[in-house]
């Protein structure tokens, strides 16, 4: 496949590529060239697993619910000049059966008749005056925690290299590894914050190739810093038991 026949998409360096080829070159397109380009890249990237940058994410819109307040710009920066043409745009925008991408591209002959192509730093671009940025794309919910945030693409595209179930494997148990990498999202869900933490910091920033940052710990979750107090692997468990101690939380809430 090739964006506008010419830009190849078929694997993920040049899907890489092409994103930031885009990042580096969007207003360089002919506007409608960047609509078609951002709107196939995006479909791409999120059919491969991979998340659309903001730049190209932002083509992938909704119909604002007004499109007054960008007009109203381009009148103020064209000292009033654009009323008239303002007007007439604003009343065939308000038409049930009338194509959004028409206003774009009566919008776009305004700014170039009055020059105003020169001003899309200062207000939005034809596009971004009639479409505003689906929220989140579908499929790609979020965790937040107190101080961390992890998408669910981000995890699904971790958990697909082969050294992630060895990096989990250090941490968690065995069974729960091969359920998160059989259903991350879900799984992830279900677990306690604390451990989703830990998870979120492997992905984000802390694990790169098997080595960890110098960032913040790992189980650093609401004032805990020791890996005991958040996670206590099945090794650990047997030679507490067979020590016949408490565990390392019952043992500070006895104290």
């Amino acid at each position: 496949m090739k964006l506008l026949g010419r830009y190849p998409v078929d694997t993920s360096a040049q899907i890489k590529t092409a994103c930031a080829y885009f990042d580096m070159y969007e207003k360089n397109f002919p506007l409608v060239d960047r609509i078609e380009y951002a709107q196939g890249l995006a479909r791409v990237m999120l059919e491969n697993g991979l998340e659309p940058t903001e730049k190209v994410a932002s083509y992938v819109a909704v119909p604002r619910g007004s499109i007054t307040p960008g007009l109203q710009m381009r009148n103020y920066l064209s000292g009033g000049r654009t009323d008239q043409a303002v007007q007439e745009i604003v009343k065939i925008a308000s038409r049930e059966d009338v194509d959004p991408y028409r206003i774009v591209s009566l919008i776009e002959s305004l700014d170039k008749a009055y020059e105003l192509d020169k001003c899309y730093g200062r207000m939005p671009d034809p596009f971004h005056t009639v479409f505003e940025k689906v929220a989140d794309l579908v499929g790609n919910e979020v965790w937040e925690g107190p101080s961390d945030t992890l998408s669910q693409r981000k995890l699904e595209e971790w958990v697909k290299n082969p050294s992630s179930k060895s990096i989990l494997e250090q941490t968690f148990h065995i069974d729960l590894v091969a359920e998160l990498i059989r259903n991350p999202w879900t799984i992830f869900s279900s677990l306690p914050d604390p451990q989703k933490t830990v998870i979120t910091r492997l992905v984000n920033d802390n694990v790169i190739d098997n080595l960890q940052s110098r960032g913040r710990s790992l189980y650093d979750y609401d004032g805990a810093l020791e890996k005991e107090q958040l996670y206590e692997s099945p090794t650990q468990a047997l030679d507490r038991l067979t020590k016949g101690q408490a565990s390392p939380k019952m043992g500070r809430d006895n104290g």
